[in-house]
């Protein structure tokens, strides 16, 4: 993706609903904008992934401070990864005339070279390997599965479910961590078990999730997975193992 054509239509987008790029982002007081910028002594996004590589490598390390960690080679191959996914992302959905979040409306013009991050902001760039990753779970699910009929009521009688294990998501959010586990059904719908980070119940769950297939009889409901795509799942509230 033309890095340039992304920013001239991002710029185009803002301008059209009166954003400045200059000016605070919506809902963002001035005083919280005026923060002093942040420095970095190589591409931003490049070391917010050797932070994330640690934090793979040793799940104790969360958020090492981008300071003290250096980019490989591999780290910035991946930084390239998440700008072109995202600028596809964005680019699309501006050509497409939808509108974006506050939050997407704040990376497009950090990722296109638009804004540059303030010492209040770099939540969004130690996140932004967590959510590609994320992403990239979500979209393998879309692929693998049939979206459920949205229907009401949406929430069903006890279920005999057949599951076989798909991928493991985690997912964090200012409500909290939670680690989705996403299976799929005997009907090609796509199956979560959530369940909160840090729960003693995620190394059982893991355990589960190791083998082939389970048997649950379970009460769901609907949920619409958060991608760009139209797809449901069902998340089961209330289940039970069969043996």
């Amino acid at each position: 993706m033309d890095k340039n054509l992304l920013g001239t239509q991002l710029k185009d987008l803002f301008d059209s609903w009166g954003v400045d790029v200059d000016d605070p982002m919506p809902g963002m007081t001035r005083d919280k904008y005026l923060s002093p910028k942040a420095s970095f002594p190589d591409d931003p996004l490049a070391l917010s992934c050797a932070s994330y590589r640690l934090y793979k490598n040793e799940p104790q390390r969360r958020f090492t401070n981008i300071d003290s960690v250096k980019a490989s080679q591999e780290d910035r191959v991946q930084a390239q990864s998440i700008r072109d996914y995202y600028n596809q992302r964005y680019t699309m959905r501006v050509l497409k005339g939808q509108q974006l979040t506050e939050y997407q409306q704040k990376t497009a013009q950090f990722l296109s070279g638009l804004h540059h991050l303030t010492t209040e902001e770099l939540g969004l760039l130690y996140k932004l390997p967590y959510f590609h990753e994320e992403d990239l779970a979500l979209e393998q699910v879309v692929d693998k599965t049939t979206s459920e009929e949205y229907r009401m009521p949406h929430f069903s009688q006890l279920t005999d479910y057949t599951l076989t294990p798909l991928v493991e998501i985690f997912k964090s959010r200012k409500g909290g961590e939670f680690v989705q586990f996403v299976y799929q059904d005997q009907n090609n719908h796509a199956v979560m078990i959530v369940v909160r980070a840090g729960d003693n119940m995620v190394t059982m769950l893991r355990g589960l999730f190791r083998q082939p297939s389970i048997r649950v009889q379970a009460h769901s409901t609907i949920v619409k997975l958060d991608t760009e795509q139209d797809h449901h799942a069902r998340k089961l509230t209330i289940w039970e193992l069969v043996l």
